[in-house]
């Protein structure tokens, strides 16, 4: 089928200016848009318009290249970016020619469970398989580790599940990861091997199985990779950078004869390597794909020039990277905002008197946002917030299926439609009270473990085995389940049956028998669940029970966001990503928070942050603030800090200091490249704002500093040496640099923590 337009005068199949489509698109969207056949990698810098170009493209795949929609198969990162954007190319393609079908749009994990539900069969998958999240995956570790009478402080929860995840993310065995021999191997070991076995007799998958379970699938079963590679035409996947080594596997078995697969993506835009994530796969992808077309998008739509030439200060300093050359047709704007308060008070009152000048402007509450590194640091924001009565909402909070009412009645759903789901059985027998206690349930595991059978199917024996009254509880609880599980398998709607749920298993009366705003606010939570469900029914044709359960396990933090005029936005750096703001604010920006410390003993650690770093400022429109405390109270009270080492990287035309002189933060003339930069860090340049002097507030309080055996100006200090600190203990020296007529010292105690001293200050010795 040819486009309609292609007959026009001088209009070949190759020159697509003429599109209609075209007119909207710059020269460089343009050759990612109608890029036709084969590999192509689309490099989008932050800003640069990639959804457009994503949207575009299948709608150009659609309308001018007569392409079936329910032949391509695009990719994101979460639900909420799926679902715009098949609005967005709804709206271009109009209804005449999404009849042809629907365009599979979707998150990996969603379309991992999707085919595993229909293909699964032929690796032993059952459809109706349940999704476990994190919370359902550590209480069936934390109950592995009790039955198999292992401590959970030799074995902590989350170490076992961190080993699952990166396992099942690098596309291997779990229990193959396991090596040595260990005091914590065969324990280990053994965990994991149980876990595998559970996951299987409950007929469950969790976030990592949805994925290495397809992967197995298609590399398995001929028929159904077959089948696959020849239903796609054309693969596009977003965020290309954050896909795992899993993931980008599953392409390459998609993948049809033709080759034609878009990747979009910004390599310094990277920020999920601890999860898995591996911006590695597009330096492999033109490995594997030598013939890829490779487009730049550098034109920034969102930021002022300002904004977009401290980014791009910033990532400068990062070697290994596609080189781009950002720009923009945006105004200068204003200057970046520096501050540094005495402590972190100080720094929290200084944003929010920032957000009451913002707010007297023609900013309203909804355009700013605050990010930080860690979640523990929106605390005394809050309070400040509070205090001046300014609203704010926590962006990555108790995510609305994570509260207990919401996570109880999911799992009495789940159980209807997958009885041998132990763990949401055991979650919920006896909620409302029943009179089963954890001697009954004890009993109940044992039984299943001796039928080998799930523990709802060892009810009925269990019961067998009972006093009378415990006997009728699992009667009773037996009955009303299996009638919701006739009722969801004759075809009744989903609310109709969790709105049951509510009221026959009592929890609706429990919530109800509460007294006070906590139960008021449960029961409309439970509210809201209905209507979710009801809003589920209403987007699909075919409503299930199942189909709301999957929906409801698959939902992200940023699926969730819900953007308000009249509120500020406070969350991580990493929740960030994806957002843009009138307004950004960054706060908390030294060295141990950004760069994390658990960075700092990572090869690509520090490089990860400075993308964390550059994502943070390029969600800025027009203003940008960036501050830091000069001292933070820890668990040893309070200690020094230095300045983020990335502060050094921003040109000081493009920065106005409010407040004290930035400690330790050297700024550098607009005309340094990164190399100069690094060969003199700390020379003092009269273009470079001026250092100020502080104490050592790791030093006891309340004490004066004391002459140390190092003299302040000795610079006797080098990596490697051993000292003793009062309060820290022994360390090591891992950096020492001069500091106008001292030392500016890093060291990491056996402790473990790592601090940095000003041997002026600072009660030091050596230790031959």
């Amino acid at each position: 089928m040819l486009p309609y337009w292609a007959d026009l005068p001088g209009v070949s199949m190759t020159d697509y200016t003429n599109s209609p489509l075209a007119q909207q698109l710059n020269s460089h969207q343009r050759e990612a848009v109608f890029h036709d056949k084969g590999p192509l990698l689309v490099f989008a810098g932050a800003g640069s318009g990639k959804t457009r170009v994503l949207t575009y493209r299948i709608a150009h795949l659609i309308m001018e290249r007569g392409v079936d929609p329910w032949r391509i198969l695009a990719v994101t990162f979460t639900n909420k970016a799926a679902q715009e954007m098949r609005e967005r190319v709804e709206s271009l393609v109009g209804p005449e020619h999404l009849e042809r079908g629907t365009i599979q749009m979707g998150t990996f994990h969603s379309i991992g469970a999707r085919l595993l539900r229909r293909y699964g069969k032929a690796i032993g998958i059952r459809p109706d398989f349940t999704i476990y999240d994190t919370g359902d995956q550590r209480a069936l570790i934390k109950r592995i580790l009790k039955e198999l009478n292992l401590d959970d402080k030799l074995l902590p929860v989350q170490l076992v599940a961190s080993v699952l995840d990166r396992a099942k993310n690098g596309a291997r065995d779990p229990a193959s990861m396991v090596v040595g021999g260990s005091e914590r191997s065969k324990p280990l070991r053994a965990v994991l091997e149980t876990y595998a076995r559970e996951m299987r007799r409950n007929n469950a998958l969790d976030f990592g199985d949805l994925l290495a379970e397809m992967l197995h699938l298609l590399e398995q079963s001929e028929e159904v990779r077959n089948k696959l590679q020849g239903r796609f035409d054309y693969l596009l996947v977003d965020e290309a950078q954050d896909t795992n080594l899993v993931q980008y596997r599953l392409l390459r078995l998609l993948l049809g004869p033709g080759r034609n697969i878009c990747l979009v993506g910004d390599d310094d835009q990277s920020i999920y390597r601890w999860r898995g994530a591996r911006v590695e796969n597009l330096t492999d992808f033109r490995e594997d794909f030598p013939e890829a077309q490779v487009v730049v998008l550098g034109r920034n739509y969102r930021s002022t020039k300002t904004i977009l030439d401290a980014a791009a200060a910033v990532i400068e300093g990062n070697p290994e990277r596609q080189p781009k050359e950002l720009f923009t047709e945006n105004p200068m704007g204003e200057p970046i905002i520096l501050f540094r308060g005495d402590d972190e008070y100080d720094e929290a009152h200084f944003l929010v008197e920032q957000i009451r000048d913002l707010l007297k402007e023609d900013f309203s509450a909804g355009d700013v946002a605050i990010f930080y590194r860690t979640n523990a640091q929106s605390r005394l924001i809050e309070e400040e917030l509070v205090k001046r009565g300014i609203s704010y909402v926590i962006v990555g909070g108790t995510r609305f299926y994570e509260r207990k009412e919401i996570k109880d009645l999911l799992a009495y759903a789940r159980l209807v439609v997958n009885p041998d789901d132990s763990v949401s059985l055991l979650r919920i027998i006896n909620t409302p009270t029943r009179g089963i206690g954890a001697k009954a349930l004890l009993a109940l595991t044992d039984k299943a473990r001796e039928l080998e059978v799930s523990p709802y199917r060892a009810l009925e024996q269990t019961a067998h085995d009972s006093a009378p009254r415990l006997k009728n509880a699992f009667i009773v609880f037996e009955k009303m389940v299996e009638t919701w599980r006739q009722r969801d398998q004759g075809g009744e709607s989903p609310s109709v049956i969790l709105t049951d749920i509510v009221e026959t298993s009592g929890y609706g009366s429990l919530l109800r028998r509460g007294d006070g705003p906590e139960f008021e606010a449960r029961l409309e939570n439970v509210a809201e669940l209905i209507a979710a469900v009801r809003e589920y029914e209403n987007k699909n044709e075919q409503p299930t029970l199942l189909g709301f359960l999957e929906n409801a396990a698959l939902v992200s933090d940023p699926d969730t966001y819900e953007h308000s005029q009249q509120a500020i936005s406070l969350m991580t750096l990493h929740c960030a990503k994806g957002l843009e703001f009138p307004a950004v604010m960054i706060s908390g920006l030294e060295d141990g928070l950004l760069p994390h410390s658990r960075s700092l003993d990572d090869p690509d650690g520090d490089g990860e942050e400075r993308r964390l770093f550059y994502v943070g400022i390029t969600r800025a429109q027009r203003r940008l603030f960036l501050t830091w405390a000069g001292r933070r109270l820890g668990r040893m009270g309070y200690s020094q800090t230095r300045a983020s080492r990335f502060l050094r990287d921003l040109p000081l035309n493009l920065v106005k200091n409010l407040g004290p002189p930035p400690l330790s933060v050297p700024l550098f003339d607009h005309g340094q490249t990164t190399q100069q930069r690094a060969r003199e860090p700390f020379v003092q340049h009269e273009s470079r704002i001026e250092f100020d002097h502080h104490p050592d507030y790791s030093a006891p309080q309340g004490h004066a500093p004391e002459t140390t055996i190092q003299s302040a100006g000795s610079h006797e200090l080098s990596p490697g040496q051993r000292i003793q600190h009062g309060v820290f203990g022994e360390g090591r020296v891992v950096e020492a640099e001069p500091y106008f007529d001292a030392q500016r010292v890093t060291v990491v105690f056996n402790s473990g923590e790592r601090k940095v001293f000003l041997t002026r200050w600072a009660k030091l010795k050596t230790i031959d």
